[in-house]
C-alpha cells in the first residue's frame, strides 16, 4: 500500500511540474513566433519545421526534391536514389561501365565479383593455377602449398623431414630433430650431456655442462659459488665477488 502511494506521489509530482513548464512563457515558444509548416518543441529555437521542409533564418521552406532523388532520413533535405549521383540541385545518372553495379558509395558503382577496378572499368581478375579467387572477389590468393609470386603459384617444394608452413618464407621448416640445410632438411646430432632445445631446431648442454668444439664440458664451479640461473655458468655467492675465475671477499 505505502509502494502504491509513493508511486502516486512521484505520478502527480511529475504532472505538475510539466503543466508548470507548459504555462511557463521562458519554456516553449510564444505561438505567434511559430513559423508556418512548423510546431513547438523543446529544443531551440522553441520550433522545429514539419516533414518536408527545412529551416531558414526563422522561416519553414518546403524541400525541392529533384527527379530521381528523396527526402533524406531527417526530412530537411534530399539525397539523390541508387543509380544516380549529386550534381548541383540535380540527380544525374551514374555511368555504370561493363561488369559493375550501383552502389550508394563515392563511385556509384563497384565491380561484379571476379572483376577489378581499372580507372573507370571493370578487368577481370585472371586466377593463376594453384589458385582462387580472394574473399573480396577482386584479387587472388594461392593454395595451401604453393608461394604467390607476382603472376603464378609455384608449388612449394617440402624436403624430407620438412613440412609446409605458412609462416616460413620458402613455405615449409624442418621437423623437430632437425635443421635446415640449404633445401633439405639434415638430422641434428646431439652430443653427450645435451638435449634438443625447445624448438627442437638445434641443441643445448644440459644444466652444469657449456658447449665448447661441437660438445658440452662440465662447467668447474669454484668455492663459494654456485651455477647460474641457465645452468651454462657460475655465480658468486654473496658476499663474495668474481675475481680471475675465483670468488673471493672483498677487502
Amino acid at each position: 500500500m505505502m509502494i502504491l502511494r509513493l508511486k502516486l506521489s512521484a505520478m502527480v509530482a511529475f504532472l505538475i511540474v510539466a503543466d508548470v513548464l507548459w504555462l511557463c512563457p521562458a519554456s516553449r515558444a510564444d505561438v505567434s513566433s511559430i513559423p508556418e509548416h512548423a510546431y513547438a518543441s523543446s529544443f531551440a529555437p522553441g520550433w522545429t519545421c514539419e516533414w518536408g521542409y527545412k529551416a531558414v533564418a526563422a522561416t519553414c521552406i518546403e524541400v525541392h526534391v529533384p527527379m530521381n532523388g528523396s527526402l533524406n532520413g531527417n526530412g530537411d533535405g534530399w539525397v539523390c536514389r541508387r543509380g544516380f549521383r549529386q550534381k548541383g540541385e540535380a540527380c544525374v545518372a551514374v555511368d555504370i561501365p561493363e561488369h559493375a553495379f550501383a552502389t550508394t558509395g563515392l563511385a556509384g558503382w563497384d565491380c561484379d565479383r571476379g572483376f577489378r577496378q581499372v580507372l573507370n572499368a571493370c578487368e577481370a581478375v585472371i586466377v593463376p593455377a594453384n589458385g582462387y579467387l580472394s574473399a573480396r572477389g577482386d584479387g587472388w590468393d594461392c593454395e595451401r602449398g604453393s608461394l604467390r609470386t607476382a603472376t603464378s603459384c609455384e608449388v612449394v617444394k617440402v624436403p624430407e623431414n620438412g613440412f609446409l608452413s605458412p609462416l616460413a618464407m620458402n613455405g615449409w621448416e624442418c621437423r623437430r630433430g632437425f635443421a635446415k640445410d640449404a633445401n633439405t632438411c639434415t638430422e641434428i646430432i646431439v652430443p653427450e650431456n645435451a638435449r634438443l632445445s625447445r624448438n627442437g631446431s638445434r641443441w643445448d648442454c644440459d644444466s652444469g655442462f657449456r658447449k665448447q668444439e661441437g660438445g658440452c664440458v662440465p662447467i668447474t664451479v669454484p668455492v663459494n659459488a654456485h651455477l647460474n640461473f641457465a645452468g651454462d655458468g657460475w655465480e658468486c655467492n654473496r658476499p663474495y665477488t668474481r675475481r680471475e675465475g675465483e670468488c673471493l671477499r672483498q677487502p
